[in-house]
């Protein structure tokens, strides 16, 4: 039996010793690089992709739902040098997003800001997953939806990050088949929001004034089944209503909906809050159309999954409207069965 030493510890050596003045400069080198890669590191490190070799560094997590993806650091294509992160599909369609963990951002709101490029696939996205104390998914939202980048364009997406998540990544996904690239991607973290400054179009956006259904969210669509919405009284982020969007005698997927004019060309930014029940998927979406209500442009601006804790969930995000719309139309979506709320939304003009 060997014999075990108490109390002390016999420190290591190399078995060639001469070589111990050969192998420190490089353990230095190493360990400088580490620590400044770790001094770097904010919110997220080299959105930019200019660390890596065949891939960029810190976009190691990847996940794989179907099919087979390339992920790669392309010298070729990028928006600004030396490169960029692409995602390819191999021998077929595919589903699969690219990673890096997010840090400090429980109980703040993620603005995300990027350049994306899609060569072919049926959807693109920059996502932020989230697991809770527990370890368990606790979110999975959308904050950017690229699908329609066929040239470089630049994105801004921003999602209030719930206090009991700490454990969050940002994600490049991609389903079907195709490439798709990513680069300059940057992060920042503030406090949630509260509703942007200036005059709100909306009209009744708190959801204060009506009686069975609140003022100005009467309107409702349903691509199948039957929705209904409501004021509700009972259930409220703010004040002492909110719309609630139910589905009625079954599964349904389906809005309430305003539309404010005179946005054509103009930045705009739109806030506010949502609550799901678990039982449904619970969105937030504005709509461009122009006078013959053909859609001219679509920004998701809050998802929250079946599933999801019955939480208040912020979302706050600016966009550009397209040249030549009539009306921007924002709709309180569910789609399943069951109800979602919808309560302090405010949309102003941007600068």
């Amino acid at each position: 039996m060997r014999k075990q030493h108490q109390g002390r510890h016999t420190p290591l050596s190399l078995a060639e010793p001469n070589r111990v003045a050969a192998f420190e400069p490089v353990l230095a080198a190493i360990t400088k690089d580490m620590l400044a890669r770790e001094a770097a590191w904010d919110v997220i490190i080299n959105g930019d992709m200019a660390a890596g070799g065949a891939r960029p560094f810190a976009w190691d997590h990847q996940w794989v739902g179907k099919g087979k993806v390339e992920v790669a650091r392309d010298t070729t294509t990028s928006v600004s040098a030396p490169a960029s992160l692409r995602l390819r599909s191999l021998d077929g369609p595919a589903q699969a997003s690219v990673e890096q963990p997010l840090r400090g951002v429980a109980g703040r709101t993620v603005t995300v800001t990027a350049q994306v490029r899609n060569a072919g696939f049926s959807s693109v996205a920059l996502r932020i997953t989230g697991l809770d104390g527990a370890y368990k998914q606790a979110l999975n939202q959308v904050v950017i939806d690229a699908t329609a980048a066929t040239a470089w364009t630049r994105f801004e997406g921003s999602l209030a990050i719930p206090a009991e998540v700490p454990n969050c990544r940002l994600g490049f996904a991609v389903d079907g088949s195709g490439s798709a690239w990513l680069d300059d991607v940057v992060v920042t973290v503030s406090d949630t929001p509260a509703a942007p400054a200036g005059t709100n179009l909306l009209r009744n956006g708190g959801m204060e004034d009506g009686d069975a259904q609140p003022i100005g969210w009467t309107s409702t669509w349903a691509g199948s089944g039957k929705v209904a919405a409501a004021r509700d009284t009972a259930v409220f982020h703010g004040g002492k209503a909110a719309l609630r969007v139910d589905s009625v005698g079954g599964a349904a997927k389906g809005n309430a909906s305003q539309a404010v004019e005179g946005l054509a060309g103009k930045r705009v930014r739109i806030t506010g809050w949502v609550r799901g029940d678990g039982k449904a998927v619970a969105s937030v979406g504005a709509g461009s159309f122009d006078a013959g209500w053909k859609q001219l442009g679509w920004e998701t601006l809050l998802v929250v999954p079946a599933g999801a804790p019955g939480e208040w969930t912020a979302f706050d995000k600016t966009f550009t409207v397209p040249a030549g719309t009539a009306k921007v139309c924002l709709g309180a979506a569910i789609d399943g069965d069951g109800k979602a709320w919808f309560d302090d939304l405010a949309l102003c003009e941007a600068p």
